[in-house]
């Protein structure tokens, strides 16, 4: 409560009556993280990496996190008070749901460990579920500790580990069981940069908006069982992809990247870009737009085993497809305006 002159004698009555109950009443506001460390509290966010903004809503399943505006870019960590829960990752943006397996379980909550790839990031980590399955609590290679960055982990719709990198090398995960699992991968990422001319249509008098058009022949070898994503590096300012007549979601925000995988094929390929600025700027895409891969495997006791080729089309942006609140009984996320947490 705010730290006032005079308090109406019913109202001071009742706090005294709750102090005396066992309740905790802190004289000030807004509450600091030092005045709920010193009645016993612990923050419902607490020793986070780095600065940021947040809020926090209640379900009737469990708890909701919004997290945004990261102080950097980089590995992100923090408590968050919830125990007993696996942690789910929901992407506003894409509208993508990710199991999230590298957590730690404590004592007064749950850490997570995320990569926070712009400092204009955003994104809803979701505890509704038990955790039915081990925790990745530590990754590692010859040369020691492994950021979310370079070896992402995920539990997909079967339960099974994903690990997705762009790095060739042999991991260890120590999970959360006391088990260990290894993955090895022996395929490093590739590029393929996009070097033909593009033609340059206006869709506009003022040149707000223009069609890039480009065809590239892509080696057969390319990509094969892997992932391929294309980086139309630094747009201004959104961008809308069509290649070999499939029509992608509009890109607004950093990074420009698209999984291509299920559009590309071996040889002549057609790329349509529709860019589009604002009365200011001009529409441009970065320099150089590029093709690069990564891989996937199941990370199972013991040595990991590769998955790819059609396995791999059951997941959208290398992920298993978003699920949404349809009836009742079913328990996708879906964030309506009485829903979300109060932005």
């Amino acid at each position: 409560m705010p730290v006032v002159k005079y308090v109406r004698p019913h109202v001071l009555k009742r706090l005294e009556e709750l102090k005396r109950q066992g309740g905790k009443v802190i004289d000030s506001v807004p509450v600091s993280a030092a005045a709920l460390q010193s009645a016993s509290i612990m923050p419902i966010v607490s020793n986070a990496s780095c600065s940021l903004r947040w809020k926090t809503r209640q379900l009737d399943d469990g708890m909701m996190f919004f997290l945004s505006n990261f102080q950097k870019t980089g590995t992100f960590e923090a408590t968050l008070r919830v125990t007993d829960k696996a942690p789910e990752l929901f992407n506003p943006v894409t509208g993508t749901i990710t199991r999230l397996a590298r957590y730690k379980s404590e004592k007064n909550g749950t850490r997570i460990s995320i990569d926070v790839k712009d400092r204009s990031d955003s994104c809803f980590i979701v505890f509704r579920n038990k955790s039915s399955q081990p925790s990745v609590v530590e990754v590692t290679n010859a040369e020691g500790p492994v950021s979310p960055a370079d070896l992402s982990l995920f539990y997909d719709q079967r339960n099974k580990l994903i690990a997705e990198t762009d790095k060739a090398g042999s991991y260890t995960l120590s999970m959360s069981d006391g088990s260990k699992r290894k993955l090895i991968f022996e395929q490093a990422s590739e590029s393929f940069t996009i070097e033909s001319h593009w033609q340059t249509t206006p869709m506009d008098e003022k040149g707000y908006s223009v069609l890039l058009e480009t065809t590239f022949d892509l080696p057969p070898a390319f990509g094969k069982g892997q992932r391929v994503a294309l980086d139309l590096g630094d747009v201004s300012i959104i961008a809308r992809v069509t290649l070999n007549d499939k029509a992608f979601d509009t890109l607004w925000m950093p990074p420009f990247t698209l999984d291509v995988s299920n559009a590309l094929k071996p040889g002549n390929n057609r790329l349509e870009v529709l860019v589009t600025s604002t009365t200011e700027g001009t529409p441009t895409l970065g320099t150089p737009v590029q093709l690069e891969t990564s891989s996937q495997k199941i990370a199972r006791n013991g040595f990991a085993v590769g998955e790819t080729g059609a396995a791999l089309s059951r997941y959208r942006d290398g992920r298993p497809e978003a699920t949404r609140r349809t009836d009742a009984n079913d328990r996708g996320i879906v964030l309506r305006n009485s829903d979300g947490p109060g932005l």
